[in-house]
């Protein structure tokens, strides 16, 4: 028995499906398959204890828009302080190797990333929010330059497409789920063939 996660995203106008957006943990259901060899993960975080009280500040969806932004761009701008401002001690990543909770934990994924891809940059596409949550739509572009999953350098240029959700308490980004193509960017590596 296997499982695979996924996020999708889907526009409807006059009733019926117009646009949808998708993306799995395809990378995670080969590792199931055994199809691919799973690498070394540090356990999951717990999720935060989440209290919430009619005195918590709540984000409207314009303020998560904004704030989301905000984030990416210092994310762009390699501006860490960012993450401080806008993440909760408690923040947690469901689908990255966080190692330990909030801004620190976030930073060392972030570092992962920078250092196989130096000029990664985040182009967010969609935000769609409501009140503490929302979800965003991109990709990233980068040359692959350093070690990453255990990927030595190829020079490759790669474009990774992503969607994601965050929710919010008291201001700040407590919970991220993301998907992002890893199957594509292997492919895109070389490290394994497009499927047929």
């Amino acid at each position: 028995m296997v499982t695979m996660s996924g996020i999708a995203i889907h526009r409807v106008a006059d009733g019926r499906l117009v646009e949808h957006w998708g993306q799995v943990d395809a990378v995670g259901l080969l590792t199931q398959m055994g199809a691919i060899p799973a690498g070394p993960m540090p356990p999951k975080l717990p999720p935060p204890s989440i209290h919430r009280s009619a005195h918590d500040r709540v984000l409207s969806a314009a303020d998560m828009k904004t704030n989301l932004r905000q984030l990416f761009n210092g994310m762009n701008d390699r501006k860490r302080s960012v993450l401080n401002d806008l993440l909760d001690p408690r923040y947690v990543n469901y689908s990255m190797p966080m190692s330990e909770p909030g801004p620190a934990g976030l930073s060392h994924v972030l570092d992962m990333f920078f250092a196989g891809f130096p000029d990664m940059r985040i182009v967010v596409e969609d935000v769609l929010s409501e009140n503490d949550k929302a979800a965003t739509r991109g990709h990233f572009t980068a040359t692959h330059k350093g070690t990453f999953m255990n990927v030595p350098a190829t020079n490759r240029p790669v474009k990774v497409e992503y969607i994601d959700i965050w929710t919010a308490q008291n201001g700040r980004f407590l919970e991220n789920w993301v998907q992002m193509d890893m199957l594509g960017l292997m492919v895109q590596l070389g490290v394994m063939k497009p499927p047929a």
